[in-house]
């Protein structure tokens, strides 16, 4: 759509282009994304929309990232960036993992396998969640940026590859289960975040954060996996955030209901079809989803 509002005239690139940068220097995951891919679609193609100094403050923002931050750059931006200077290597672009890496990225996995063995005990109550995730921070796991987003990071991975363990014909009933209880893990997180001087803005933040993390592991893995991906365990993940959310948990989370459908649309305006077409059926099962479409369209036409 929005290279068509380009080809014809009615979006201003100038403007567009400044708009973009600045919330990417902002730090917007989101906008990052969707900017690479917006650039790919409209420059890299045999009938470009629009030429690369159309987005030069987009670029120059892309270029500073790769000097300054480069391992923090989503692989789908740094292939924009090679390819943008018809760099025809095959430079590998991944850091080496070390063995320190290894054994943390096992304990881990170890303590996401005892928040699936405690979600999964029907005795299980909130407090006993909220008792987990206490303990979680105690430890440091959650308490340290750079160490959550490892721990997501590599339990998202996790959960989304145990959906590959069974053959299409011999899933068993639970093939969702790691996934879904890692999209609980996710919501009792924010839940907990919510112990603050402004406990929403402190939620709408933290599920804003856990989103475009998400998306980045999403664009990594459509991309790693080419013909091997599958959109079955995403849709899933990525519903059961809205039914964990905006059903479950309703009366918690309905003071933001507003800020958090934006945070969804964000994403799912990132992954449309459009840049992920295996990714097709699962996208419009998300944005006609019964607890995301039918809640966006009562929202009062004055904050829409």
């Amino acid at each position: 759509m929005t290279i068509s509002l380009i080809q014809v005239g009615i979006i201003n690139t100038s403007e567009l282009d400044d708009r973009l940068a600045r919330s990417m220097r902002e730090g917007n995951k989101l906008a990052t994304i969707f900017t690479a891919n917006l650039i790919r679609e409209a420059v890299l193609t045999p009938n470009p929309a629009a030429e690369r100094i159309d987005f030069q403050a987009c670029l120059h923002v892309i270029d500073n990232m790769m000097r300054e931050v480069s391992p923090l750059v989503p692989k789908l931006v740094k292939k924009l960036w090679h390819d943008l200077r018809e760099d025809m290597s095959t430079k590998d672009d991944e850091e080496p993992v070390t063995e320190e890496d290894i054994e943390q990225n096992e304990i881990y996995v170890k303590v996401f396998a005892e928040w699936v063995a405690l979600v999964g005990n029907p005795t299980t109550r909130r407090a006993h969640r909220l008792a987990f995730v206490h303990q979680m921070y105690t430890q440091g796991i959650l308490s340290d940026d750079a160490v959550s987003t490892a721990f997501y990071r590599v339990n998202l991975q996790m959960s989304i590859g145990s959906y590959f363990k069974y053959a299409q014909a011999a899933q068993p009933p639970d093939v969702y289960r790691v996934i879904d209880a890692f999209a609980l893990l996710l919501v009792s997180v924010i839940e907990f975040n919510g112990d603050s001087e402004e406990p929403n803005q402190t939620r709408v933040a933290y599920l804003s954060k856990l989103l475009s993390l998400i998306v980045l592991v999403f664009t990594d893995m459509h991309e790693e996996m080419g013909e091997q991906f599958q959109q079955k365990p995403w849709f899933r993940l990525f519903s059961m955030l809205l039914t964990y959310i905006l059903r479950d948990n309703e009366g918690l989370f309905s003071p933001i209901e507003f800020e958090v459908l934006v945070l969804f649309a964000e994403a799912f305006t990132v992954l449309q079809a459009n840049y992920f077409p295996d990714f097709t059926f699962g996208w419009w099962a998300l944005v006609s989803h019964q607890h995301f479409m039918p809640s966006l369209l009562q929202v009062p036409d004055k904050r829409v």
